[in-house]
């Protein structure tokens, strides 16, 4: 059966099934792939994951909260990103400002963070 078509607890189960005792250098995929399954990562998950790749959590929550692509909380539908690296505040300090002054104008977002009163723009 494709994991498409499991429900999302049983996508998960298979999903930690497949990475089981594979450790530290599969973490990010296993991650990512619980995180296509599940929409995000709840701390039940990452305890599940610590404890199909025998990693501690403190090393999981290091890994979450360093890459902007795995989410910790739910999110809408639709992300709304803007590159706040420095990187690309020196590149165009101005276009930054102009971009972020925009999303509030139109979405009423004023932080990372915020989302919309219908769930589905969060500014992340």
């Amino acid at each position: 059966m494709p994991v498409s078509a499991l429900s999302p607890s049983e996508s998960v189960a298979s999903v930690l099934a497949s990475f089981q005792g594979k450790g530290r250098a599969y973490l990010l995929p296993c991650l990512l792939a619980v995180q296509r399954a599940h929409g995000w990562l709840s701390p039940d998950l990452v305890t599940r994951v610590g404890a199909a790749l025998a990693v501690p959590l403190a090393d999981i929550y290091g890994v979450i909260d360093f890459y902007t692509m795995l989410y910790s909380q739910p999110h809408g539908r639709r992300l709304l990103r803007v590159c706040d690296d420095i990187a690309c505040y020196l590149a165009q300090p101005t276009n930054c400002e102009s971009l972020r002054d925009t999303i509030a104008t139109h979405t009423g977002l004023r932080q990372h963070g915020d989302t919309t009163p219908d769930g589905v723009h969060p500014w992340s």
